[in-house]
């Protein structure tokens, strides 16, 4: 008997065919159709090519726009918005009627007496600034002079501030609202508390009539920072003792005034707060 072939044998059915190592093919695929047609067999058809590149579906003109304006819908118009609203704002703002600047001015005074351009340019920016709320601290004016007749001048201003603000009367402070039994100078505060409710400018006397002792109360009075009462014009004035140069710096003039009239009677730790209260803004009328 003779032996049957095993089933897998490594010969090829076809004798014809030279099957390639994939790994080493060298071939293109019409060398490998032309060794696979074998003499009596079917011819083999190529096998077409296949795209396999992910297919879309190609959106439709409509559609795509629908999706554009969705887009815009949800965004573009939000920068518009607000646009319009700041515009409405700023319109409202410039129909909003807003408050008539109140002056006060001294054109007539500054006309009938010569003094320097910057007497009257302190008063008029300090108290204006009252007047329009942007200041709301007192304000504190030291009249320095030499001449008496000025002192004439220095009660024209006050009552001239006192209208700005609406009242006729200048609310004053002499000698007897300081001085009391024992120089309680407290009293001298509590008349000022007392005076204030009637106006907001204030004058007091010449500070030469004042003791010492009274005039402590001046720290109190003329403290711009924690004032008693605010929205307050308050004019001092201030006669020069001895004849001094009028070119002198008026500054220097006042402080060394006050240290003559109160330097015996203060200690250093009462006369040098007190001076600057009282000296926050000097004035010096020339006659």
């Amino acid at each position: 008997m003779t032996a049957r072939k095993p089933v897998h044998s490594h010969l090829s059915p076809h004798p014809n065919v030279t099957y390639l190592d994939d790994s080493n093919n060298e071939y293109d695929s019409e060398d490998l159709e032309e060794s696979t047609n074998v003499p009596g067999s079917p011819k083999k058809q190529a096998t077409p090519e296949v795209d396999i590149r992910e297919k879309t579906t190609p959106v439709k003109p409509e559609k795509k726009q629908k999706i554009e304006t969705r887009s815009q819908s949800n965004w573009g118009p939000l920068p518009w918005k607000i646009l319009i609203l700041v515009a409405i704002v700023a319109i409202a703002y410039s129909l909003w009627p807003s408050p008539a600047f109140k002056s006060c001015s001294f054109a007539k005074l500054q006309k009938e007496n010569q003094q320097s351009e910057n007497v009257w340019k302190a008063l008029k920016v300090g108290i204006e600034n009252m007047l329009n709320k942007k200041q709301v601290t007192p304000n504190v004016y030291l009249f320095l002079y030499q001449d008496p007749s000025l002192e004439k001048l220095t009660e024209e201003i006050a009552s001239e501030t006192s209208r700005c603000f609406g009242y006729e009367k200048v609310i004053k402070m002499d000698r007897e609202d300081f001085i009391t039994e024992g120089d309680d100078y407290g009293y001298a505060i509590r008349r000022y508390k007392e005076k204030i409710e009637d106006g907001k400018v204030l004058a007091i006397i010449n500070l030469t009539e004042l003791p010492a002792n009274a005039a402590r109360a001046l720290h109190t009075i003329c403290d711009t920072v924690s004032p008693i009462a605010e929205d307050v014009v308050i004019f001092l004035t201030l006669k020069l003792l001895k004849q001094v140069n009028p070119n002198k710096n008026s500054v220097q003039l006042a402080l060394d005034t006050l240290k003559e009239l109160w330097g015996t009677q203060l200690s250093s730790n009462e006369l040098d707060p007190l001076i600057i209260r009282v000296m926050d803004q000097v004035l010096h009328l020339k006659s």
